[in-house]
């Protein structure tokens, strides 16, 4: 569904074309932006394999095409091959939407055997000291480890950045600036970063802005769309 008061509208007739589950909210990280309630720990209620796969079966039903896996942390699901495998048989399009925190190769491979089809790394920061005072451990360097792998595979690849404060440095002056300002100047280092791992999309997205960058063979980004996001409140 689109958010209140945004006019945008999907063109499937009505029809839920992405799914986004949320499997778990635990998570290694300690993201301060992140949605997951504070008392999260005390949730000890997932849903089970089996009411998954229901809710799998529902969706196609209702005519969704892709679906993404997300937590808190998709990848501390144990079950989460099985998840994909079950998807894959009902015909989605599947992404993973990872930390990758604890992704590690075997894994990957039993995952794209199951039929996962593209992953979409969160990434908070092109300086590692940045990175993990904003996620409250040493991520920086697995992250970038990882992104390799996720590359060695073949996997189709998407940065996701959110925005704060101690990740980019631009002017609100104005709404149009603020756009401006994120897509001259944030993507280009974003684009270093994607170019190095190898992914092919940067997603760079706060309160404020939403910017999407195609990252070339060099790293230079080209046919950046920069954009205000909803709710944003001059």
């Amino acid at each position: 569904m689109p958010k209140a008061g945004s006019g945008v509208k999907l063109d499937g007739q009505g029809q839920p074309l992405w799914l986004c589950l949320e499997l778990t909210y635990r998570c290694p990280l300690q993201c301060p932006w992140c949605s997951n309630p504070v008392d999260f720990a005390d949730y000890s209620d997932e849903l089970t394999t089996e009411e998954w796969k229901r809710v799998l079966r529902e969706g196609r039903e209702l005519g969704a095409l892709q679906l993404g896996f997300t937590g808190g942390e998709p990848l501390i699901r144990k079950d989460l091959e099985v998840l994909v495998d079950y998807d894959n048989g009902l015909g989605y399009y599947t992404n993973l939407i990872t930390s990758g925190m604890g992704l590690t190769e075997e894994r990957l491979l039993d995952l794209k055997k199951a039929g996962l089809k593209q992953i979409q790394l969160s990434i908070q920061s092109c300086d590692s000291k940045v990175t993990n005072e904003l996620v409250g451990t040493e991520a920086h360097d697995k992250k970038l480890a990882v992104a390799r792998v996720i590359k060695k595979h073949g996997f189709p690849m998407v940065l996701n950045v959110p925005v704060v404060r101690q990740n980019v440095a631009f002017s609100l002056a104005s709404k149009l600036a603020a756009a401006a300002v994120l897509a001259a100047g944030a993507l280009p280092l974003w684009g270093a970063v994607a170019a190095d791992v190898g992914a092919g999309l940067v997603v760079v997205e706060g309160k404020h802005v939403h910017v999407v960058g195609v990252v070339g063979d060099i790293g230079d980004v080209t046919d950046a769309s920069a954009g205000l996001a909803d709710g944003f409140q001059g």
